[in-house]
């Protein structure tokens, strides 16, 4: 059943769309996007469809400079990320030093 979350959802959450059983909660919207992050086909939305779009394969080397998550992103020497929070305890357990 297409759109079907009714039964997945924790008690007393509800769905704003109402608890219908023929109640769409997500209506489509699929889209095709280049490296680039420009929409080349859609959205498409309300009803069934086939999308096609036609890629420039060179965008995948362009969208490199863009993001380069092995270049500088990962030399210590060029990109450090710090905090002076303490680490959050996350779902009960403690992660990284501090008191417990």
């Amino acid at each position: 059943m297409r759109g079907r979350l009714h039964d997945a959802l924790p008690a007393g959450i509800r769905p704003v769309q109402g608890d219908a059983p023929d109640t769409v909660l997500i209506g489509g919207g699929s889209v095709i996007g280049s490296p680039l992050g420009e929409v080349l086909a859609g959205p498409l939305c309300g009803g069934e469809g086939i999308l096609t779009a036609e890629l420039d394969l060179d965008d995948l080397t362009r969208a490199c400079f863009d993001l380069d998550p092995t270049g500088h992103y990962a030399r210590p020497d060029v990109f450090t990320s710090m905090s002076t929070r303490p680490p959050a305890d996350v779902g009960g357990s403690r992660r990284g030093p501090g008191p417990t």
